[in-house]
């Protein structure tokens, strides 16, 4: 679920998306660190450095998610292939009754061709991939959002829906409605089955869903020079440390990024694109659930979209998490990367199965 730098051989930094493999070929030196612990994320264990995916990897500093933490998460799986394992290429949530949120990208095979919807599985109730027992539901209808460009530098709009021929037997998970302004230096929960190490060019992959905490930021600070100078734009949300060694990563694009609100988990993005992965200055970027209200309430059924205004509560959204604070980290400037980031190209952090 995260990564440091990683190079082609050239020197040039590569724009890893967040649902692709590390191809093999590319020279790379990965660190990664998932600081703090919280009611979230127990901070306990370290990722191995032999390159070995088995039950027992962690993210470096965070910890495997307990069962049952975040009953709407799902796996998106190749309908045909061999274990659960090598066949999940993104994440999702189920948000109603047979409907799912994902991204968009997600949607996409690597030579840009919309998959089919019996192309696809959907998994559910699941925490490790190595669980033969797990149950898939096919996906009977694909709904990407009409402005959603896959061939676009900085993939806006990279949100999707998928209607399953029957419904999953877990929790839909809230959307988080309100302003962008109100997530700003809030703690959030990114979780997923994406890369938690890399070494020699090798992405190593958990079986075990993931989690860790990030802080939201604003996005004057995502569009900060030294950052993605100006290319983030409205319906994307920034979420991660300045100097890096939090994020999310390949596999875990169409997972959610979560808040608490009284206590009550929201979901408020889904894990979209970054520069890399954990690098410093780039934070990960999400497509702001609270932007697409109006298409979503096209498809999902009355009443699940909600639009309580959380932030006027009493307990209101969770300020902080015991471990750390977003104003504790800082980092040197990155400005260079930017033009290498241009020509390299915005992409999603999806998986290649």
């Amino acid at each position: 679920m995260a990564t440091r730098t990683v190079t082609n051989g050239v020197g040039k930094l590569i724009c890893f998306n967040k649902h692709q493999t590390f191809l093999k070929g590319f020279i790379g030196v990965v660190t990664a660190a998932l600081i703090g612990g919280s009611s979230w994320v127990n901070a306990d264990s370290a990722v191995p450095d032999d390159g070995v995916v088995d039950d027992t990897v962690r993210i470096i500093g965070g910890s495997k998610a307990p069962a049952g933490k975040w009953p709407s998460m799902v796996a998106l799986v190749n309908a045909s292939g061999t274990s659960l394992f090598n066949r999940q290429f993104c994440g999702g949530t189920k948000v109603a009754e047979r409907w799912v949120l994902t991204a968009a990208h997600c949607m996409f095979d690597f030579n840009g061709t919309l998959r089919s919807a019996d192309s696809m599985n959907v998994v559910g109730d699941i925490i490790d991939l190595a669980d033969a027992s797990a149950t898939e539901v096919v996906v009977s209808n694909i709904y990407v959002h009409p402005q959603y460009n896959n061939s676009a530098q900085n993939p806006i709009n990279d949100i999707a829906l998928l209607e399953l021929g029957s419904d999953i037997d877990i929790d839909s998970v809230a959307l988080y409605t309100q302003p962008q302004a109100t997530l700003v230096n809030i703690n959030a929960a990114i979780v997923g089955w994406g890369a938690v190490d890399l070494t020699n060019g090798q992405a190593s992959y958990p079986t075990m869903l993931q989690e860790a905490v990030v802080p939201v930021v604003s996005q004057a600070t995502c569009n900060a020079p030294e950052s993605y100078n100006g290319f983030i734009e409205e319906g994307q949300v920034c979420a991660g440390f300045k100097n890096g060694g939090i994020d999310s990563c390949s596999g875990d694009s169409g997972g959610p990024l979560f808040v608490s609100v009284d206590g009550v988990t929201h979901q408020a993005g889904i894990t979209s694109f970054g520069n890399g992965c954990a690098e410093p200055n780039f934070y990960g970027v999400y497509s702001e659930v609270a932007h697409f209200t109006d298409w979503l309430a096209q498809y999902l059924p009355e009443g699940s979209i909600d639009g309580s205004d959380p932030a006027s509560n009493t307990g209101g959204i969770q300020q902080q998490v015991a471990g750390f604070s977003p104003s504790e980290r800082s980092s040197s400037g990155a400005a260079w990367a930017l033009l290498v980031l241009v020509l390299a190209g915005f992409v999603g952090r999806r998986r290649t199965v």
